[in-house]
């Protein structure tokens, strides 16, 4: 018996040994484990690159790829309750066909065919191979023919625009310094960093958006809408906020309704759950129906990510955000496209630019190193408008001057409704096919007192006809000394009449 009881000590002691030989071993291959599993919820993630740019490229832009052709431009729009709209050149040369039925865009503004899709893809490396990509959960698209003016105009010719339905099944993170847009699946939040704030989301049909304080103490539901580039609400509303500069500049934006008239102001303080923006620009229009709206302008200051699943939106300033905080220029340089190149042909008096040198007539060759002649008009007066502060160069060319650089520092757009202003209190634009419109009034000036409205095309200036009289000659009749009349003949598209008015130079206040 007892050699028996040394054997089976001895065996006890083997399995023993044995034993806490193998424990290191089970804790790596549980660590391992639970490394994969973290690894592979890592990997989960898409991280696209994303185009944003306050000047040429205002709304965020992806590459996505229809049905496995190729990856084209889309925005992003998450104040579109559509999964997808696709352009009607990009529908061809998909070869989609409009099967599905019809759509209805803002109660019957814009309607179109609706096609079937096979894949829609955010491509995150094209060169890769294969391509890296993830599949959105869209079956279908509206197809929309001349799509740009419910967009944005852009060096880049837009295929289409991709709505909040399409997004909603992920953790979507817009991550604006680093250029990059990261899906997470929804049960994978991504890292809160320190000082983040996080706000509810409140539903609206497929979109999103938040309740905010106004200065009265009330609370306004804004819809979050990365597709506008401004803070957007009716012009009623107006009253429950501060505002630093009146009377407000009447210019005309296109929206999915077309073109409509808006106030633009300066907001004093506009409230995103603890943080206190500055420099919010506020467009108002008159349309009662119009949603309340936080746009890019404030968006692009901080690292966003929504949270559709949990409801809620995160705000994370990163580094560059005081460089965010940006207002938009004065538009001192008035651009015209003649054939294949831009030149001046109205200059604000007494602006930076006019001191510098910018005269009417110039050639325009670049704005800030971005030679200009391919690029959509609405495109080049953003880049000669610019941000305030910013520094403008301007390569010019003149008969005696064939490449002159000037240089001035960008005043602010609310400089013309500061009470320096001294004219008729009209901005216009020339049209490719050479038509003058009215495109922003002053309140309390002449033009606006004489019922002039934005849209009005400008026929003849003190009986020159606009068609045939050099842009020169027309912008100094368009200048004349504080008390002189001006006499403009009109023509209302909207019902066919001609107008003539006398406006009288005087200063704006």
């Amino acid at each position: 018996m007892q050699p028996q009881n040394r054997i089976f000590q001895g065996l006890y002691w083997i399995i023993f040994v044995l034993l806490l030989l193998s424990i290191p071993s089970f804790a790596t291959a549980q660590s391992a484990s639970t490394s994969q599993k973290i690894l592979l919820t890592t990997q989960r993630r898409l991280t696209v690159p994303l185009i944003y740019d306050p000047i040429l490229y205002p709304v965020p832009i992806v590459q996505l790829r229809i049905n496995g052709g190729r990856p084209m431009p889309f925005m992003i729009d998450t104040g579109l309750s559509l999964p997808m709209l696709i352009d009607g050149w990009a529908a061809k040369e998909l070869k989609l066909t409009a099967n599905v039925g019809e759509f209805d865009l803002n109660h019957g503004a814009r309607s179109g065919s609706v096609a079937r899709l096979k894949k829609a893809e955010l491509v995150s490396d094209p060169d890769a191979i294969p391509p890296l990509a993830t599949t959105l959960k869209v079956d279908a698209a509206a197809i929309v023919e001349n799509m740009l003016p419910i967009g944005y105009a852009s060096p880049l010719r837009l295929a289409g625009v991709i709505g909040m339905p399409a997004l909603s099944s992920s953790v979507v993170t817009f991550d604006f310094a680093a250029k990059t847009l990261i899906l997470f699946p929804p049960e994978n939040l991504p890292p809160m960093i320190k000082g983040a704030t996080v706000l509810p989301l409140i539903p609206l049909d497929t979109r999103f958006t938040v309740a905010l304080p106004t200065a009265d103490d009330k609370t306004i539901d804004f819809l979050l809408d990365t597709g506008s580039q401004w803070v957007v609400m009716a012009e009623k509303l107006a009253k429950h906020f501060k505002v630093t500069v009146t009377p407000p500049v009447i210019s005309d934006e296109f929206v999915a309704a077309g073109a409509q008239s808006v106030n633009t102001r300066l907001l004093s303080e506009f409230i995103l759950g603890d943080k206190h923006e500055p420099n919010v620009v506020l467009h108002t229009v008159d349309n009662d129906k119009q949603r309340p709206l936080v746009g890019m302008s404030v968006l692009s200051r901080f690292r966003i990510t929504i949270d559709a699943r949990h409801r809620q939106l995160l705000l994370e300033p990163g580094t560059d955000y005081a460089a965010r905080c940006r207002l938009p220029g004065l538009p001192a340089v008035l651009a015209q496209r003649k054939q294949d190149h831009y030149t001046v042909y109205d200059l604000l008096a007494d602006s930076t630019a006019a001191k510098a040198g910018v005269l009417v007539g110039d050639v325009i060759i670049s704005v800030d190193g971005k030679e200009i002649a391919s690029l959509p008009d609405e495109t080049v007066q953003l880049l000669l408008d610019g941000i305030v502060g910013t520094e403008a160069e301007l390569v010019l060319a003149r008969k005696d001057n064939p490449m002159l650089a000037l240089h001035y520092k960008r005043q602010s757009l609310f400089a013309m409704a500061s009470g320096r202003d001294v004219g008729v209190g009209i901005a216009q634009t020339i049209t490719a096919s050479g038509k003058m419109l009215v495109t922003a009034l002053q309140q309390h000036s002449s033009a606006m007192e004489a019922g002039i409205e934005v849209g009005d095309e400008i026929v003849s200036i003190a009986g020159l006809p606009v068609s045939t009289t050099p842009m020169a000659e027309l912008a100094v009749e368009m200048k004349k000394p504080e008390g002189a009349v001006i006499v403009l003949k009109l023509l209302r598209h909207k019902d066919n009449k001609l107008y003539e008015v006398k406006l009288t130079v005087r200063r704006v206040l």
